[in-house]
């Protein structure tokens, strides 16, 4: 396994915080059975997996093309947040990460790398529920977006060859760059962005020239949606929902 790779996994599955962690926990208490703390630690933790795993099945099972409905997410995080005070000051950072390291596990690293990043929580850290609903949508969205940008693709490919034109691509993803530059948007502006989408596929009736493939395609769509969330985040709009 290259070192990278090696490194993806350890982040994704969220070891790397619990060793933290439990380094913290060794030196602030500093035992002597240093051993026995490490391995009540991850026998806590061994008890916390189930939990998280209910809550991702939860989730799983309440999917829909425009996110997750209150009640669903709500369900969620009450079975994860089961035995904490977390209504009232908010879940534990581990516990949110181990989650949102599941819920964002068959993206790509680049994907999945950026969503851990934008709300990375430490482990002590308190989540709240706005925050948490927030981060759960944004993995699901990001799901649904891919495919649907796929199905777009197969519409360009008139051939069936597994490529498109390069030129006609070009300007699809340009009205999907002004599709969801603006998260502020309204019936009548998305309106106006299908119907700007539908005039550039009816006039670029070119299929010759340059080709692109479906991964390229894909991959392009995908930094559009990430370059947004990274927008949100430096502008402070990830973290200030963690405040409501």
């Amino acid at each position: 396994m290259a070192a990278s790779t090696a490194t993806e996994y350890l982040t994704k599955v969220g070891i790397e915080d619990a060793i933290a962690e439990v380094l913290d926990l060794l030196l602030e208490h500093r035992p002597t059975n240093s051993v026995s703390l490490i391995t009540d630690f991850f026998q806590a933790k061994l008890v916390e997996m189930p939990t998280a795993t209910t809550a991702y099945r939860q989730l799983q099972i309440a999917k829909r093309d425009n996110g997750y409905k209150l009640e669903h997410v709500t369900q969620a995080y009450l079975t994860v947040a089961t035995g904490t005070d977390a209504l009232a000051s908010g879940l534990a950072g581990a516990v949110f990460m181990q989650l949102l390291g599941m819920a964002c596990s068959e993206f790509s690293p680049q994907a999945s790398d950026t969503i851990l990043r934008a709300f990375y929580k430490h482990p002590h850290e308190a989540v709240s529920f706005a925050g948490f609903y927030c981060a759960m949508n944004t993995c699901l969205l990001y799901e649904v977006f891919i495919r649907k940008t796929g199905e777009l693709f197969t519409t360009l490919d008139t051939s069936g060859s597994g490529y498109a034109t390069k030129s006609v691509c070009e300007h699809v993803l340009k009205a999907l760059a002004v599709c969801i530059g603006d998260y502020h948007h309204t019936p009548k502006s998305r309106a106006e962005s299908d119907a700007r989408l539908a005039a550039l596929l009816q006039a670029d009736s070119d299929r010759t020239g340059p080709q692109i493939k479906l991964s390229i395609f894909l991959r392009s769509a995908s930094n559009l949606y990430l370059k947004l969330l990274l927008t949100m985040k430096s502008t402070g709009v990830l973290d200030s929902l963690n405040h409501h």
